[in-house]
């Protein structure tokens, strides 16, 4: 069973919709040869880039699978794996490839089949003496029968991530209002960042702020688990005509930042003009691309604030400034939340916030999965809504049924591709549902939280 979302207890097995012929993908085993032959494109190199200098003989060298196509960092300065990523074998530069710097080559059985491999390089003998390490490209192995031995070229690639905890390579104020602003944070070239740390609570950048007259004991919190270097923190509900000082941290799977970034900014005095607002936000997915496009009504403004979070509680970030009232962005990652919020520059927020939710519908036996519905779907101006059972048949990719249990009249319903079945019984939202797809899909829906 799948879901991310409690329902209000409509998880009964919906047997009258469950009678269809399902399979399974059997668990048969590939053997994959891992080469950096040496010639063009199949090199390795070190943290000078691609086109320097060959990696030395000797360095280290993982051969890791994931089952998803997720390439997850390090998980530790020992170069052991995080996420669900494992480790297959590890070899050094110059095995099987007779010490051609730069290149190996590796064979591997018993690689279950339909997973991805790819390649971690480490330039030093251990993770623990290397300075950098990078990855490779990723590919995924026996597809389809009958999974005959597999050659993995690996592309050309560096070793060009720093492998020590970040540091902080600006902080700067942005946008100063009478009651928000916000701050700017990047991280210095070469580092990387990411969710996959035990470090600060398992987010990537934490950001504190105060009034200049207070001290930091009293001080405001917020974090970010991007993965980008640079990220941008909205902060709101500031006192007009105050000075405010903020302090920022960022972790990486191998460290916390040892120094903190540090800057500060004044929130305007009255008078300032309050008068602009933002008011009917919507929001339009475009399934073709991942790309989605909100929409709103804005009055005495010439400006709105996007912000927009990735988790459903918050905190939201920082987006962009726009002229007009409308905002597109492309994100065509599987399984991403994201929520949104629109601000009138020189005004006040849209009552309504607005999201994409992804499922990940799994299909192994039965295909089932249990779900419910984290935003109101059938708000006019949404696109697509989703009000029935025919709306989820319609837009869910590869779907075979959708049922429920009905608590008062103590009955099963359900809708079956075939046709068989009630098309117009409602989605509801937070209700809980059971779905099945004929092979595992990603289904992306939006709506108003």
């Amino acid at each position: 069973m799948n879901s991310k979302f409690l329902s209000r207890g409509r998880y009964v097995a919906v047997a009258l919709f469950i009678a269809l012929a399902f399979s399974s993908t059997a668990a048969f085993a590939v053997s994959v040869t891992f080469m950096a032959s040496g010639t063009s494109g199949h090199t390795i190199y070190d943290s000078g880039g691609i086109g320097g200098t060959a990696l030395l003989a000797g360095s280290y060298i993982q051969l890791i699978m994931s089952p998803d196509g997720t390439i997850n960092p390090p998980g530790d300065v020992s170069g052991s794996t995080s996420g669900n990523d494992t480790i297959l074998d590890s070899t050094v530069i110059g095995d099987g490839s007779e010490g051609v710097p730069g290149t190996f080559a590796k064979y591997i059985e018993s690689v279950p089949n339909g997973s991805y491999v790819y390649v971690r390089a480490w330039d030093g003998g251990s993770p623990g003496a290397a300075g950098h390490y990078g990855d490779s490209n990723i590919k995924r192995v026996g597809i389809s029968p009958p999974y005959p031995p597999e050659d993995f070229d690996v592309s050309n690639f560096a070793t060009i991530i720093l492998t020590d905890p970040p540091l902080i390579g600006s902080v700067t104020p942005d946008g100063e209002d009478h009651d928000d602003a916000v701050i700017n944070v990047s991280i210095a070239a070469g580092y990387r960042v990411s969710t996959n740390t035990g470090y600060l609570s398992d987010h990537s950048y934490y950001l504190w702020y105060k009034k200049s007259d207070e001290d930091w004991g009293s001080a405001v919190e917020k974090w970010s688990n991007s993965l980008a270097t640079t990220v941008s923190f909205a902060l709101e509900g500031l006192d007009q005509g105050t000075t405010y000082n903020v302090r920022v941290k960022a972790a990486n799977f191998f460290g916390e930042s040892v120094a903190y970034g540090e800057t500060s900014f004044s929130t305007l005095a009255f008078p300032v003009p309050v008068v602009g607002s933002a008011s009917d936000l919507r929001i339009q997915l475009f399934t073709g691309d991942g790309s989605v496009t909100l929409t709103w009504n804005a009055t005495d403004t010439e400006s709105c604030e996007v912000y927009s979070t990735t988790e459903a509680s918050g905190p939201y970030v920082y987006e962009a400034t726009v002229y007009g009232p409308t905002f597109s962005y492309n994100d065509s990652s599987p399984g991403q939340e994201k929520y949104y919020r629109v601000k009138a520059s020189n005004g006040y927020y849209a009552l309504e916030t607005v999201g994409k939710y992804t499922f990940n519908l799994i299909k192994t036996t039965t295909g089932i999965n249990s779900v419910s519905f984290p935003l109101d779907t059938t708000v006019s101006g949404n696109t697509p809504n989703i009000h029935n059972a025919l709306d989820v048949a319609t837009n869910c990719p590869n779907f075979e049924f959708i049922g429920g249990w009905d608590e008062s009249a103590q009955t099963e319903f359900g809708y079956l591709s075939s046709g068989t079945g009630d098309p117009d019984f409602p989605i509801i939202q937070g209700e809980g549902y059971q779905i099945s797809v004929s092979t595992t899909s990603n289904w992306s829906i939006v709506g108003q939280k």
